[in-house]
Protein backbone atom coordinates (compact mmCIF):
# COMPACT_ATOMS: atom_id res chain seq x y z
CA UNK A 1 0.00 0.00 0.00
CA UNK A 2 1.59 3.51 -0.75
CA UNK A 3 2.70 5.71 1.74
CA UNK A 4 0.97 9.21 1.76
CA UNK A 5 3.05 12.22 0.76
CA UNK A 6 3.08 15.47 2.66
CA UNK A 7 4.30 18.50 1.54
CA UNK A 8 7.69 19.80 2.66
CA UNK A 9 7.04 22.18 5.55
CA UNK A 10 10.34 24.12 5.12
CA UNK A 11 9.38 25.25 1.76
CA UNK A 12 5.82 26.72 2.53
CA UNK A 13 5.64 30.67 2.63
CA UNK A 14 3.41 31.87 5.24
CA UNK A 15 1.46 34.36 3.58
CA UNK A 16 0.68 37.81 5.61
CA UNK A 17 -3.02 38.95 6.19
CA UNK A 18 -4.46 41.30 3.48
CA UNK A 19 -5.75 44.09 5.55
CA UNK A 20 -9.24 44.44 4.49
CA UNK A 21 -9.24 48.11 3.21
CA UNK A 22 -5.48 49.66 1.38
CA UNK A 23 -4.95 53.43 1.86
CA UNK A 24 -6.79 55.00 -0.85
CA UNK A 25 -5.40 57.87 -2.76
CA UNK A 26 -7.54 61.45 -1.76
CA UNK A 27 -7.61 64.60 -4.10
CA UNK A 28 -5.60 67.02 -2.99
CA UNK A 29 -5.51 70.47 -5.57
CA UNK A 30 -2.11 71.35 -6.71
CA UNK A 31 -2.24 75.14 -5.02
CA UNK A 32 -1.35 72.64 -2.05
CA UNK A 33 1.43 71.06 -3.62
CA UNK A 34 4.46 72.88 -3.17
CA UNK A 35 6.40 73.59 -6.67
CA UNK A 36 9.84 72.64 -7.12
CA UNK A 37 12.65 74.23 -9.61
CA UNK A 38 14.68 71.26 -11.72
CA UNK A 39 18.14 70.59 -10.41
CA UNK A 40 20.96 70.02 -12.83
CA UNK A 41 24.21 67.84 -12.56
CA UNK A 42 24.49 68.78 -16.55
CA UNK A 43 22.37 71.75 -17.09
CA UNK A 44 19.58 71.14 -19.85
CA UNK A 45 21.22 67.47 -20.02
CA UNK A 46 21.19 65.60 -17.00
CA UNK A 47 18.84 65.80 -14.02
CA UNK A 48 19.76 65.48 -10.48
CA UNK A 49 17.32 63.16 -8.73
CA UNK A 50 16.23 61.33 -12.21
CA UNK A 51 16.92 59.02 -14.46
CA UNK A 52 19.14 59.23 -17.39
CA UNK A 53 19.45 56.43 -19.53
CA UNK A 54 22.77 56.22 -22.02
CA UNK A 55 22.17 53.78 -24.53
CA UNK A 56 23.71 52.80 -28.22
CA UNK A 57 24.92 49.91 -29.94
CA UNK A 58 27.82 47.91 -28.20
CA UNK A 59 31.11 48.85 -28.37
CA UNK A 60 30.03 52.72 -29.49
CA UNK A 61 31.94 54.35 -26.19
CA UNK A 62 29.07 54.35 -24.04
CA UNK A 63 30.54 53.49 -20.97
CA UNK A 64 34.03 55.59 -21.77
CA UNK A 65 31.41 58.77 -21.73
CA UNK A 66 29.85 57.70 -18.18
CA UNK A 67 33.17 57.49 -16.74
CA UNK A 68 34.22 60.97 -19.00
CA UNK A 69 31.38 62.68 -17.27
CA UNK A 70 32.54 60.72 -13.61
CA UNK A 71 35.44 61.96 -13.54
CA UNK A 72 34.14 65.59 -14.31
CA UNK A 73 32.19 65.52 -11.53
CA UNK A 74 34.79 64.67 -8.90
CA UNK A 75 36.81 67.33 -10.56
CA UNK A 76 34.36 70.09 -10.78
CA UNK A 77 35.75 70.67 -14.17
CA UNK A 78 33.68 72.52 -17.10
CA UNK A 79 31.11 70.71 -19.45
CA UNK A 80 31.94 68.95 -22.92
CA UNK A 81 31.63 72.19 -25.46
CA UNK A 82 30.69 74.80 -22.28
CA UNK A 83 33.38 76.21 -21.01
CA UNK A 84 30.86 78.74 -18.63
CA UNK A 85 28.75 75.26 -17.00
CA UNK A 86 30.83 73.02 -14.29
CA UNK A 87 29.92 69.95 -12.95
CA UNK A 88 29.34 70.40 -9.48
CA UNK A 89 32.77 68.98 -7.24
CA UNK A 90 31.29 65.90 -5.61
CA UNK A 91 31.69 61.60 -5.01
CA UNK A 92 30.73 59.45 -7.64
CA UNK A 93 29.19 55.77 -7.30
CA UNK A 94 30.27 53.43 -10.58
CA UNK A 95 28.41 49.98 -10.47
CA UNK A 96 29.74 47.90 -13.04
CA UNK A 97 29.07 44.37 -14.07
CA UNK A 98 30.51 43.69 -17.17
CA UNK A 99 34.10 45.74 -17.05
CA UNK A 100 36.54 44.37 -14.16
CA UNK A 101 37.34 47.20 -11.83
CA UNK A 102 40.84 46.66 -11.41
CA UNK A 103 42.26 46.11 -15.05
CA UNK A 104 39.73 48.31 -17.20
CA UNK A 105 37.39 50.77 -14.86
CA UNK A 106 40.58 52.04 -12.78
CA UNK A 107 42.44 52.43 -16.07
CA UNK A 108 40.22 54.54 -17.10
CA UNK A 109 39.25 56.86 -14.89
CA UNK A 110 42.83 57.66 -14.40
CA UNK A 111 43.32 58.32 -18.60
CA UNK A 112 40.19 60.42 -17.78
CA UNK A 113 41.42 62.31 -15.19
CA UNK A 114 39.36 61.06 -12.31
CA UNK A 115 40.18 61.57 -8.54
CA UNK A 116 39.82 58.22 -7.39
CA UNK A 117 39.52 59.22 -4.15
CA UNK A 118 35.66 60.30 -5.03
CA UNK A 119 35.35 57.16 -7.48
CA UNK A 120 33.67 54.45 -5.17
CA UNK A 121 32.52 50.97 -6.22
CA UNK A 122 30.48 48.44 -4.46
CA UNK A 123 33.04 45.04 -4.40
CA UNK A 124 31.49 41.52 -3.96
CA UNK A 125 33.88 39.37 -2.17
CA UNK A 126 34.23 36.00 -3.50
CA UNK A 127 32.80 33.03 -1.86
CA UNK A 128 35.83 31.13 -1.45
CA UNK A 129 39.64 31.38 -1.39
CA UNK A 130 41.52 32.76 -4.84
CA UNK A 131 42.35 30.03 -7.07
CA UNK A 132 39.54 27.41 -5.54
CA UNK A 133 37.24 25.86 -7.57
CA UNK A 134 34.59 27.69 -6.17
CA UNK A 135 35.70 30.56 -6.58
CA UNK A 136 33.36 32.68 -8.72
CA UNK A 137 31.45 36.32 -8.04
CA UNK A 138 27.85 36.01 -7.74
CA UNK A 139 25.42 37.71 -10.37
CA UNK A 140 24.77 41.65 -9.65
CA UNK A 141 21.41 42.54 -8.47
CA UNK A 142 20.42 45.92 -7.72
CA UNK A 143 18.07 44.83 -5.30
CA UNK A 144 20.20 43.39 -3.26
CA UNK A 145 23.09 46.08 -2.97
CA UNK A 146 20.48 48.79 -2.83
CA UNK A 147 21.33 48.33 1.17
CA UNK A 148 24.46 48.83 0.66
CA UNK A 149 24.63 51.12 -1.52
CA UNK A 150 21.71 53.60 0.85
CA UNK A 151 24.19 52.54 3.76
CA UNK A 152 27.42 54.20 1.63
CA UNK A 153 25.75 57.30 0.13
CA UNK A 154 25.16 58.30 3.93
CA UNK A 155 28.86 57.95 4.49
CA UNK A 156 30.12 59.82 1.00
CA UNK A 157 31.68 63.62 0.73
CA UNK A 158 28.81 65.48 -1.26
CA UNK A 159 27.42 62.36 -3.49
CA UNK A 160 26.43 63.66 -6.94
CA UNK A 161 26.28 60.52 -9.12
CA UNK A 162 25.88 57.09 -9.95
CA UNK A 163 26.56 54.93 -13.21
CA UNK A 164 25.26 51.66 -13.83
CA UNK A 165 26.89 50.02 -16.28
CA UNK A 166 24.81 48.10 -18.20
CA UNK A 167 21.42 48.73 -16.05
CA UNK A 168 20.76 45.12 -18.08
CA UNK A 169 23.05 43.04 -15.73
CA UNK A 170 21.26 44.43 -12.41
CA UNK A 171 17.58 44.59 -13.12
CA UNK A 172 16.00 41.62 -14.27
CA UNK A 173 15.10 41.79 -17.74
CA UNK A 174 13.18 38.74 -18.58
CA UNK A 175 9.25 39.10 -19.81
CA UNK A 176 7.03 39.10 -16.55
CA UNK A 177 9.51 40.75 -14.47
CA UNK A 178 8.59 44.43 -14.98
CA UNK A 179 7.25 44.24 -11.36
CA UNK A 180 10.30 43.65 -9.79
CA UNK A 181 12.21 46.26 -11.99
CA UNK A 182 9.54 48.16 -10.64
CA UNK A 183 10.02 47.96 -7.29
CA UNK A 184 13.90 48.61 -7.86
CA UNK A 185 13.55 51.57 -9.75
CA UNK A 186 11.18 53.27 -7.09
CA UNK A 187 13.82 52.82 -4.53
CA UNK A 188 16.75 53.96 -6.64
CA UNK A 189 14.55 57.19 -7.64
CA UNK A 190 13.47 57.79 -3.86
CA UNK A 191 17.53 57.52 -3.06
CA UNK A 192 18.35 59.89 -5.72
CA UNK A 193 16.27 62.23 -4.59
CA UNK A 194 16.99 62.11 -1.35
CA UNK A 195 20.36 62.67 -1.32
CA UNK A 196 20.08 64.98 -4.65
CA UNK A 197 21.91 62.99 -7.11
CA UNK A 198 21.74 61.89 -10.67
CA UNK A 199 21.62 58.54 -12.11
CA UNK A 200 22.66 57.82 -15.20
CA UNK A 201 22.24 53.81 -16.63
CA UNK A 202 24.10 52.42 -19.19
CA UNK A 203 22.17 50.45 -21.64
CA UNK A 204 22.78 48.60 -24.95
CA UNK A 205 20.34 49.00 -28.24
CA UNK A 206 20.64 47.16 -31.60
CA UNK A 207 22.56 48.34 -34.24
CA UNK A 208 21.05 49.28 -37.58
CA UNK A 209 18.06 51.65 -38.90
CA UNK A 210 16.89 52.32 -35.39
CA UNK A 211 20.26 52.74 -34.15
CA UNK A 212 19.03 55.49 -31.73
CA UNK A 213 16.60 53.48 -29.64
CA UNK A 214 16.59 50.22 -31.46
CA UNK A 215 15.56 46.82 -29.22
CA UNK A 216 16.56 47.60 -25.51
CA UNK A 217 18.10 45.26 -22.97
CA UNK A 218 15.65 46.95 -20.63
CA UNK A 219 12.52 46.22 -18.88
CA UNK A 220 10.02 48.97 -19.92
CA UNK A 221 9.56 50.61 -16.60
CA UNK A 222 12.69 51.92 -16.94
CA UNK A 223 12.10 53.24 -20.31
CA UNK A 224 9.33 55.15 -19.03
CA UNK A 225 10.68 56.55 -16.05
CA UNK A 226 14.02 58.15 -17.90
CA UNK A 227 13.10 61.95 -18.04
CA UNK A 228 16.26 62.04 -20.39
CA UNK A 229 17.98 59.32 -22.80
CA UNK A 230 21.09 60.50 -24.39
CA UNK A 231 22.30 58.31 -27.66
CA UNK A 232 25.97 57.66 -28.98
CA UNK A 233 26.11 56.67 -32.40
CA UNK A 234 28.79 56.66 -35.01
CA UNK A 235 29.13 59.35 -37.22
CA UNK A 236 27.56 58.68 -40.40
CA UNK A 237 30.33 60.69 -42.68
CA UNK A 238 33.22 59.48 -40.40
CA UNK A 239 33.41 56.62 -39.35
CA UNK A 240 36.14 57.60 -36.20
CA UNK A 241 33.56 60.26 -35.02
CA UNK A 242 30.86 59.63 -32.02
CA UNK A 243 28.38 61.80 -31.68
CA UNK A 244 26.11 62.11 -28.14
CA UNK A 245 22.50 62.77 -29.22
CA UNK A 246 19.84 63.61 -27.11
CA UNK A 247 16.55 61.74 -27.71
CA UNK A 248 14.24 62.52 -24.95
CA UNK A 249 14.39 65.82 -22.79
CA UNK A 250 11.17 66.14 -20.52
CA UNK A 251 12.41 68.61 -18.15
CA UNK A 252 14.71 71.34 -20.67
CA UNK A 253 15.13 72.40 -23.75
CA UNK A 254 16.26 70.35 -26.77
CA UNK A 255 20.21 70.64 -26.59
CA UNK A 256 22.11 70.00 -29.86
CA UNK A 257 24.66 67.06 -30.40
CA UNK A 258 27.56 66.55 -29.22
CA UNK A 259 31.00 65.19 -30.88
CA UNK A 260 34.13 63.53 -29.72
CA UNK A 261 36.35 61.12 -30.78
CA UNK A 262 38.23 58.22 -28.98
CA UNK A 263 42.03 58.14 -28.02
CA UNK A 264 44.96 56.62 -25.95
CA UNK A 265 46.35 57.96 -22.91
CA UNK A 266 49.91 58.21 -23.06
CA UNK A 267 50.25 56.70 -19.43
CA UNK A 268 48.63 53.46 -19.16
CA UNK A 269 47.01 53.19 -22.52
CA UNK A 270 43.37 53.06 -21.84
CA UNK A 271 40.85 55.00 -24.07
CA UNK A 272 39.52 58.04 -23.34
CA UNK A 273 37.61 60.58 -24.94
CA UNK A 274 38.61 63.51 -27.05
CA UNK A 275 35.55 66.23 -26.98
CA UNK A 276 35.01 68.78 -29.90
CA UNK A 277 34.99 72.56 -28.61
CA UNK A 278 31.87 73.16 -29.88
CA UNK A 279 28.73 72.14 -30.11
CA UNK A 280 27.33 70.63 -33.38
CA UNK A 281 24.62 73.04 -35.49
CA UNK A 282 21.37 72.73 -34.34
CA UNK A 283 19.41 71.79 -37.84
CA UNK A 284 22.04 68.85 -38.24
CA UNK A 285 20.00 65.89 -37.85
CA UNK A 286 22.69 62.63 -37.39
CA UNK A 287 19.10 60.28 -36.91
CA UNK A 288 18.51 61.14 -40.75
CA UNK A 289 21.51 59.13 -42.02
CA UNK A 290 19.90 55.80 -39.90
CA UNK A 291 16.09 56.42 -41.64
CA UNK A 292 14.84 53.49 -43.67
CA UNK A 293 15.97 53.94 -46.99
CA UNK A 294 12.80 55.10 -48.43
CA UNK A 295 12.48 57.97 -46.04
CA UNK A 296 16.41 58.92 -46.36
CA UNK A 297 15.96 58.84 -50.22
CA UNK A 298 12.83 61.27 -49.67
CA UNK A 299 15.12 63.75 -47.91
CA UNK A 300 17.77 63.37 -50.22
CA UNK A 301 15.85 64.25 -53.22
CA UNK A 302 14.37 67.41 -51.27
CA UNK A 303 17.54 68.57 -50.56
CA UNK A 304 18.54 67.92 -54.59
CA UNK A 305 15.56 70.12 -55.66
CA UNK A 306 16.16 72.72 -52.99
CA UNK A 307 19.96 73.20 -53.59
CA UNK A 308 19.69 72.93 -57.94
CA UNK A 309 16.64 75.86 -57.32
CA UNK A 310 18.93 77.91 -54.87
CA UNK A 311 21.54 77.49 -57.38
CA UNK A 312 19.01 78.54 -60.27
CA UNK A 313 18.36 81.50 -58.54
CA UNK A 314 21.71 82.49 -56.87
CA UNK A 315 22.00 85.61 -59.89
CA UNK A 316 18.56 86.69 -59.50
CA UNK A 317 14.63 86.47 -60.60
CA UNK A 318 14.40 83.59 -63.44
CA UNK A 319 10.89 83.05 -65.18
CA UNK A 320 9.02 80.04 -63.89
CA UNK A 321 8.18 78.57 -67.23
CA UNK A 322 12.12 78.55 -68.15
CA UNK A 323 12.85 77.03 -64.56
CA UNK A 324 10.09 74.55 -65.03
CA UNK A 325 12.46 72.98 -68.09
CA UNK A 326 15.80 73.26 -66.28
CA UNK A 327 14.53 71.90 -62.74
CA UNK A 328 14.65 67.91 -62.18
CA UNK A 329 11.39 66.88 -60.42
CA UNK A 330 7.68 67.05 -60.41
CA UNK A 331 6.57 70.48 -59.98
CA UNK A 332 5.18 69.63 -56.22
CA UNK A 333 8.76 68.86 -55.37
CA UNK A 334 9.56 72.25 -56.85
CA UNK A 335 7.17 74.22 -55.50
CA UNK A 336 8.07 72.04 -51.83
CA UNK A 337 11.49 72.99 -52.15
CA UNK A 338 10.43 76.82 -53.12
CA UNK A 339 8.10 76.87 -49.76
CA UNK A 340 11.72 75.07 -48.18
CA UNK A 341 13.58 78.64 -49.87
CA UNK A 342 11.33 80.91 -49.01
CA UNK A 343 11.09 82.08 -52.33
CA UNK A 344 8.92 85.10 -54.01
CA UNK A 345 6.64 84.28 -56.13
CA UNK A 346 5.58 87.27 -58.45
CA UNK A 347 3.64 88.35 -62.05
CA UNK A 348 5.69 90.22 -63.99
CA UNK A 349 8.96 91.15 -65.63
CA UNK A 350 8.71 88.46 -68.57
CA UNK A 351 6.35 89.21 -71.05
CA UNK A 352 3.54 89.32 -68.10
CA UNK A 353 4.63 85.76 -66.79
CA UNK A 354 5.30 84.58 -63.75
CA UNK A 355 9.27 85.19 -62.18
CA UNK A 356 10.64 83.26 -58.97
CA UNK A 357 13.17 85.28 -57.21
CA UNK A 358 15.21 84.19 -53.92
CA UNK A 359 13.57 86.69 -50.81
CA UNK A 360 16.82 88.94 -50.71
CA UNK A 361 16.57 89.65 -54.51
CA UNK A 362 12.69 90.95 -54.32
CA UNK A 363 13.55 94.85 -52.95
CA UNK A 364 15.73 95.33 -56.04
CA UNK A 365 13.16 93.32 -58.95
CA UNK A 366 10.20 95.51 -57.03
CA UNK A 367 12.35 98.58 -57.64
CA UNK A 368 12.53 97.74 -61.21
CA UNK A 369 9.38 97.39 -61.78
CA UNK A 370 8.14 100.76 -59.98
CA UNK A 371 10.70 102.30 -62.35
CA UNK A 372 9.39 101.08 -65.42
CA UNK A 373 5.69 101.38 -64.48
CA UNK A 374 6.80 105.07 -63.83
CA UNK A 375 8.58 105.58 -67.36
CA UNK A 376 5.44 103.81 -69.11
CA UNK A 377 3.43 106.11 -67.33
CA UNK A 378 5.41 109.48 -68.44
CA UNK A 379 5.97 108.16 -71.94
CA UNK A 380 2.08 107.85 -72.61
CA UNK A 381 0.44 110.42 -74.92
CA UNK A 382 -2.43 112.44 -72.96
CA UNK A 383 -5.35 112.21 -74.71
CA UNK A 384 -7.39 115.61 -76.22
CA UNK A 385 -10.65 116.26 -74.86
CA UNK A 386 -13.00 114.78 -77.73
CA UNK A 387 -10.83 112.56 -79.14
CA UNK A 388 -12.12 109.30 -79.79
CA UNK A 389 -10.34 106.44 -78.49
Amino acid sequence: MPQPSYPNLDRLAVVPDIPDQLPQPRPIPFSQIKSQPVGWLWPDRIPLGKLTLLVGPPGIGKGLVALDLAARVTRGDAWPASAADKAPSGSVFLLHADDDQADVVSHRLTAAGADLDKSVTLQLPATAAPGSASDFIPQRSLHDELPALKSALQTAADPRLIVIDPISAFVPTTAGRDNQSQSVLRSLLDLAKSHCLAVVAVAHSSSGPSIALGRLTITPSFLRAATTILSVMPDPKNHERRLLVPIKSNLGPQQPSLAFRLALAEANSAPRLQWESEPLPATFNPLAAHLPHAERKYQDDEDYFKVRLREELADGPQSRSLLEIILPGSDQQQYRAADRLGVIKAKGGYEDGWVWMLPEHFPKWQAEQDAKRQQAKQHRKPRRRGASP
